[in-house]
């Protein structure tokens, strides 16, 4: 009996390193990537790679019938499908450019095939092959697990909600505009604001500023982001509050992206909301803080698998795979048309969503005029090709126009509902500087000229509030006040105006130490 069970525990050994390996291949990129993910988000395709490889060692298991070998194999399968992109990424290095590049996927097939074959055949050498290969996968996986515990316990930022000491008190009764309407708030990302259009890309956007205007539309010509990034940004307009309580719960100096991530999901706008009797529906992106959202009444996206998901598999086997064959759910044949069908399933649904009965609260982040860029201004979907034979402005511009024009017809629809539904179209932050693409990772937001910080915060705001004074609102509004004055006037609650001002935070070490723009961006 003693004999059976250490036979079986010298078995498990012998196949565990294809198992460890695979696991290794999740957390080596979760530990690259630990700043903007949360270990519970992993979770999902740690627990499919392992599966995976489970029925993989299975079925060697009834080929071969000897442990070591299939231990050996099996970890060979794991390094060909799950470092697929790593190794090629070394061969492109070196070859980058020749039709060598070309070959890489048959001859890797090859060299595995042959290696396989190799160890089947060397019975002599499989007991050293064997404890090689689990020492080996063993110490691998160490070093990104330390990592991620000690970043976990010592590094990750203390904070667990923004709103953790306030609660808010809900008068039920309704403000000056009574009736409950439903709200969309339509976030286009990187929409610049007409006086960067007209200074840096030479296209003066009034025309549908004029029909915005014409439509009942205040549009606040001189709003600012309040932020320079989307998750700052939103987290700030959602929460209707600067991110003071980040820069004192984290010092500032971190570089950890998920406390303010959180505050995308479990955002005070949906709770008061909620209260009134809303209905909240999420329209996501492919941008995982925003893809899907937990305490939503009604999903709608495309993208199923999560952005590290997705972001994990094309660095697999399953790349080269999916240029031949499309697998919905995890790798798009060609990401460019897949960008844009989330953005045409998007303006559909919205538009769906106008005949349904409220009121509901729709948030949509709309990744456009953000690149990728896939719409020219006539909605034809780009090649790859087409996109280089033009310049950067003139596909930003192309997709500012595409847009809209879906805008003008969604609107129109919107405006067609009874009753009338209070609309924000804003966006979250303008273009880039070309110098912050130059040196994403290290730039220093305090070296950005005044004319750089002008193109990242001069955004798109227009309000559609049915039966609001306009008098009551001015040129230079900024998000963070967009809810506190809907809620006010609407609702009853009292919430103050206040200040208007636009932060940016140092560099992506220090996201949370934030230093005053709004003079600089005027």
């Amino acid at each position: 009996m003693g004999h059976d069970i250490r036979l079986m525990r010298l078995r498990l050994l012998a196949i565990s390193p294809p198992l460890i390996l695979s696991a290794y291949a999740v957390l080596v990129f979760l530990s690259g990537n630990i700043t903007q993910i949360e270990i519970r988000e992993i979770l999902p395709i740690l627990g499919k790679v392992i599966v995976g490889t489970s029925l993989c060692i299975a079925m060697l298991a009834l080929v071969l019938r000897d442990a070591k070998k299939v231990g050996i194999i099996g970890s060979l399968i794991v390094i060909f499908v799950l470092f697929y992109g790593q190794i090629y990424a070394v061969y492109d290095y070196f070859l980058g450019g020749s039709s060598w590049v070309k070959l890489f996927f048959p001859a890797c097939t090859l060299l595995f095939i042959v290696t396989a074959w190799f160890c089947t055949r060397t019975d002599d050498r499989t007991q050293l092959f064997s404890t090689l290969v689990l020492v080996i996968s063993v110490i691998l996986i160490s070093v990104p697990t330390f990592h991620i515990v000690r970043y976990q316990l010592f590094e990750r930022a203390n904070y667990v909600e923004y709103n953790k000491n306030e609660s808010v008190a809900l008068n039920k009764e309704l403000g000056e505009y009574s009736t409950k309407r439903s709200i969309y708030y339509l976030i286009f990302d990187r929409y610049a604001a007409n006086r960067t259009l007209k200074r840096d890309y030479e296209f003066d956007n009034n025309d549908f500023l004029s029909f915005l205007i014409s439509k009942g539309f205040f549009v606040a010509s001189e709003s600012t982001a309040n932020y320079t990034k989307t998750a700052h940004s939103l987290a700030s307009s959602l929460n209707m509050d600067y991110l003071d309580g980040l820069s004192e719960d984290t010092g500032g100096d971190s570089n950890d992206w998920t406390p303010v991530y959180r505050m995308l999901k479990d955002f005070k706008v949906w709770k008061l909301l909620k209260g009134f009797g809303y209905r909240y529906i999420h329209l996501g992106s492919w941008w995982e803080p925003t893809r899907q959202n937990k305490f939503a009444d009604e999903n709608y996206g495309i993208d199923p698998a999560s952005e590290f998901e997705q972001i994990f598999l094309r660095n697999t086997a399953l790349l080269p795979v999916s240029k031949v064959v499309d697998m919905p759910g995890f790798l798009a044949a060609d990401e460019r048309k897949k960008q844009c069908e989330r953005i045409l399933y998007k303006f559909e649904k919205l538009n769906e969503l106008a005949g349904q009965k409220g009121p509901f609260f729709v948030f949509a982040h709309m990744l456009i005029p953000h690149p990728p860029y896939v719409f020219d201004a006539k909605g034809r979907c780009l090649s790859g090709n087409q996109v280089k034979d033009r310049t950067r402005a003139e596909n930003y511009i192309g997709q500012v126009r595409y847009t809209n024009g879906r805008l003008e017809q969604l609107i129109t629809r919107l405006l067609s509902m009874n009753p009338k539904p209070i609309v924000i179209i804003q966006s979250d932050e303008g273009p880039f500087p070309e110098r912050y693409r130059e040196s994403v990772d290290n730039f220093d937001w305090r070296s950005a000229s005044k004319k750089e910080l002008q193109k990242k915060f001069r955004i798109l705001n227009a309000l559609y509030l049915p039966g609001f004074d306009h008098r009551k609102l001015y040129a230079q509004m900024t998000p963070v006040n967009t809810f506190r004055l809907i809620f006010s006037e609407y609702y009853g609650l009292d919430y103050k105006r206040l200040p208007d001002r636009s932060l940016s935070f140092v560099d992506a070490n220090h996201l949370y130490d934030f230093f005053d723009v709004t003079k600089a961006v005027e």
